[in-house]
């Protein structure tokens, strides 16, 4: 009989905590127009049915806009892409985090890598409920938030007990034949529970052929009001590189201060 992989929750967990220094990241959302007046009247994310884990899921990024549409031209404004970032306190209503994007994994992106975690669902699952556990998965896979964002993991991950060298040749190995995009490293979110506009929404990154819509949203915070980013777009437009730039935005409006905080002695 083989032997079970280890899972990497245990592994982790059986390391040191992550240093007070290193800061929680905010996290990112990122949906459609068409939806947006929908989750403007409920005035928060609901999770929404998978196939595949067979829940409804709520989804995000730890750190940044890291979804990409895939590549392709529209008129219908109902394509364009429209972002959330929450404080990295909405972590404590989070279930599930993993090393990267199960979906990308699904779809085979990651070519060949599926066959070599056939079980990755729950080998590589990591039970959340507070921000401190996406700061643990950072410290001991990239050392820090600055190498996390450049997705260079550390060389260290080699000499440790399973999983662990095995996801480092997954985090290194150089997929972009596959049209691989950053999502090969970035930390997945998963929610079960709805995700409510409160303070904790810190910044939004939308078109401006919603602008009706977002300043519903402004009514129902009232008093309080997020940092946004407004863009303009022109007739025929790819959701891809409309989401790029909205990373781009929030990194410099929100995410930055976060990463670039001096250590603690």
């Amino acid at each position: 009989m083989s032997k079970a992989p280890h899972r990497f929750q245990d592994v982790l967990f059986s390391l040191s905590d992550a240093p007070s220094s290193l800061m929680a990241l905010p996290i990112a959302h990122l949906t459609k127009g068409r939806w947006f007046e929908v989750i403007v009247d409920q005035a928060k994310l609901e999770p929404q049915p998978d196939k595949h884990f067979k829940k409804n899921i709520l989804y995000f990024f730890y750190g940044g806009v890291f979804y990409r549409p895939r590549s392709q031209s529209y008129e219908e404004e109902i394509e364009l892409p429209i972002a959330f970032v929450f404080d990295p306190s909405a972590l404590a209503g989070f279930s599930h985090f993993y090393p990267f994007d199960t979906g990308a994994m699904l779809s085979d992106l990651f070519k060949g890598w599926r066959a070599k975690m056939p079980d990755f669902e729950e080998t590589f699952k990591v039970n959340g409920a507070d921000y401190t556990v996406p700061k643990r998965m950072v410290y001991h896979l990239f050392g820090d938030n600055e190498q996390y964002l450049l997705g260079r993991p550390a060389a260290d991950l080699k000499t440790k007990p399973d999983p662990l060298p095995t996801l480092f040749d997954f985090l290194r190995d150089n997929l972009t034949v596959n049209n691989t995009d950053q999502r090969q490293y970035c930390i997945e979110c998963q929610a079960v529970t709805p995700l409510a506009f409160d303070r904790s929404l810190v910044w939004i990154g939308y078109p401006e052929y919603y602008t009706s819509v977002f300043l519903r949203l402004l009514e129902k915070l009232k008093p309080y009001v997020p940092q946004t980013h407004r863009y303009k777009t022109s007739r025929i437009f790819n959701p891809r590189e409309l989401a790029a730039r909205l990373e781009d935005r929030a990194r410099e409006a929100v995410i930055e201060r976060y990463v670039s905080q001096p250590r603690i002695p």
